[in-house]
C-alpha cells in the first residue's frame, strides 16, 4: 500500500510539472512582425494643413514577444512614433505615421518608404506610403 501512495504521488507531481511547463512559452521562441497594410495608399492629400497623421497596424503573429528597435522613412518629410514596450503574442499595436507636405509641390506624386526593424524572426517589414499633393 506504500508503495502505491507514492507512486500514485509521484505521477502527480509529474503531471503537475508537467502542466506548468506547457503553460510557459519556449524561451527560444520569437515573435513574427506583420504590417496589416504593406501599402498605404494616400491618395490626394491637401498641402494646408501641412502636416497629416496616418496610422500603420502591426501584429504579432509569432509565439514570442517582439521589439521595435527601430523605425526609419525614405524622407525627412516623414517621421515615426511607436510604443516601444514588447509587442506580445497575437497583439496589434499602431505606428503614427506623420507626413509634413509644407516643402512638398501641388501635382506632386510621392512615395516614402517606412522600414520598421524589430528583434523578431522576420527582424525587417516595409511599408509604401503615396499619394499625390494638391492644393
Amino acid at each position: 500500500m506504500r508503495t502505491f501512495k507514492i507512486s500514485a504521488l509521484l505521477l502527480v507531481l509529474y503531471l503537475c510539472v508537467v502542466a506548468c511547463a506547457s503553460q510557459h512559452s519556449d524561451p527560444n521562441s520569437k515573435g513574427h512582425l506583420e504590417a496589416l497594410q504593406t501599402e498605404l495608399e494616400l491618395g490626394i492629400v491637401h498641402k494646408t494643413p501641412s502636416v497629416h497623421t496616418y496610422w500603420i497596424e502591426v501584429k504579432n503573429t509569432g509565439k514570442g514577444p517582439l521589439t521595435i528597435k527601430d523605425v526609419r522613412t525614405s524622407c525627412f518629410c516623414t517621421t515615426v512614433e511607436w510604443d516601444k514596450s514588447p509587442l506580445q503574442p497575437r497583439k496589434t499595436s499602431k505606428l503614427k505615421v506623420v507626413l509634413d507636405t509644407s516643402e512638398m509641390e501641388p501635382s506632386e506624386l510621392f512615395v516614402r518608404e517606412i522600414y520598421i526593424k524589430s528583434d523578431a524572426d522576420n527582424p525587417d517589414v516595409n511599408v509604401t506610403m503615396s499619394g499625390s499633393i494638391t492644393n
